[in-house]
């Protein structure tokens, strides 16, 4: 609970920054916190579960190619807009698991070839637009989305079982 309140408030913080040096973020660190954006140095990675983001908001998250985590680092975070840089080539499985974000942006000129098992399964996305270069949407990536709308590429071959379960509009 290193930073987390008990309830919101009505301060908005301009923003945080995870460095690479970080290794692990204790359980609700952030909890009940809201910023701008929070932003991951190149080199984070984590492998604990703990909740660190559970019940923050964020206007923006910003992540890199060398994010790795389980389905509990962005598990409960309200978040307006996550911004997919264009060298991330897989979103893992679960990295957005229950994380509740209404648009998905992927940087001009995005790499993206695979979006993984559950990936944002069970989240809120309303709008995203996904990029020419995919190739794979894994097992229950987007079940439960809220999609106003969706196009998918010509140049997906695989769609996994569950992709698009409970999607509704």
């Amino acid at each position: 609970y290193a930073f987390a309140l008990r309830d919101f408030d009505d301060i908005v913080l301009p923003g945080i920054t995870i460095p690479s040096s970080m290794k692990m973020l204790e359980v609700y660190a952030f909890q009940y916190r809201e910023f701008e954006y929070i932003r991951f140095e190149d080199g984070v990675s984590f492998d604990n579960e703990s909740y660190p983001f559970y019940n923050v908001k964020a206007n923006k998250l910003y992540i890199n190619k060398d994010v790795k985590a389980n389905n509990t680092l962005f598990q409960a975070l309200y978040v307006d807009e996550i911004i997919i840089p264009n060298d991330i080539k897989t979103i893992d499985d679960n990295l957005f698991f229950s994380c509740y974000a209404k648009k998905v942006t992927f940087e001009e000129g995005s790499i993206l070839e695979r979006i993984g098992d559950y990936a944002f399964g069970s989240t809120t996305i309303e709008e995203i637009t996904l990029p020419e270069t995919l190739t794979t949407i894994g097992e229950g990536a987007f079940q439960g989305c809220q999609f106003t709308s969706l196009f998918i590429p010509d140049n997906v071959e695989k769609i996994g079982a569950y992709a698009f379960e409970y999607c509704y509009s």
